[in-house]
């Protein structure tokens, strides 16, 4: 099983355009061979997961319209219900984020079939991830090889794993690069994109 990060710590630069593409173009070339790819949202924005997840974690306007605020709240306490409402709504909804929390043996519970036949995901949406990270930097344990050990337990279900990272550094963002075998820097100078490949030195930076 080989990795790819695809990662620039500059937002707008093309990371989850490339990531999606490179998912499918996958796909589309590797179909006949058998080839299994998955794909891991390790950005807080989630648009990789919005792209080929568009109901995860989503309500109906129906639903919402069903929402009953309590009279005479306050605007923090009706922003609490709705909060809390809509989480209750939405029930559990399996992610990265239960994933790099949890470690060992959660990872299938975490992965979601696509509405391609041969590519999956492990997604991601709203600040979760903000608060994960946090977390795992407060962590005294190996927090930095989580995403590496749980990949141990499916590589014989996939060929190719791509990882979607934000425009940022953190515990995250080391989790996806420690155990890439490739990686993929996306550099944008305002008229068009560049991708290139990193040497082994920065992809492990010595962590």
């Amino acid at each position: 099983m080989k990795v790819i990060s695809i990662i620039n710590e500059k937002g707008g630069v093309g990371k989850t355009t490339a990531s999606v593409n490179i998912s499918y173009g996958l796909v589309e070339r590797l179909m006949n061979d058998g080839k299994r790819i998955l794909l891991i949202d390790a950005d807080a924005q989630g648009n990789a997961t919005k792209f080929f997840l568009p109901e995860f974690k989503s309500i109906t306007l129906e639903e919402f319209n069903t929402l009953e605020v309590p009279q005479n709240c306050d605007i923090r306490s009706s922003t609490k219900f709705i909060k809390n409402s809509l989480i209750s709504m939405l029930g559990e909804r399996n992610d990265l984020n239960k994933l790099l929390l949890e470690g060992k043996g959660v990872i299938r519970e975490c992965i979601h079939q696509t509405q391609y036949q041969q590519l999956d995901i492990i997604p991601s949406i709203g600040t979760e991830l903000i608060a994960t990270d946090k977390l795992l930097g407060a962590s005294t344990g190996q927090r930095h090889v989580i995403l590496k050990r749980a990949l141990r337990e499916i590589r014989n279900d996939y060929d190719i794993v791509i990882i979607d990272h934000a425009p940022t550094f953190n515990n995250i963002t080391v989790n996806g690069i420690n155990e890439a075998a490739v990686g993929i820097r996306i550099y944008f100078n305002g008229t068009a994109i560049t991708v290139k490949p990193w040497d082994e030195e920065v992809i492990r930076p010595g962590i």
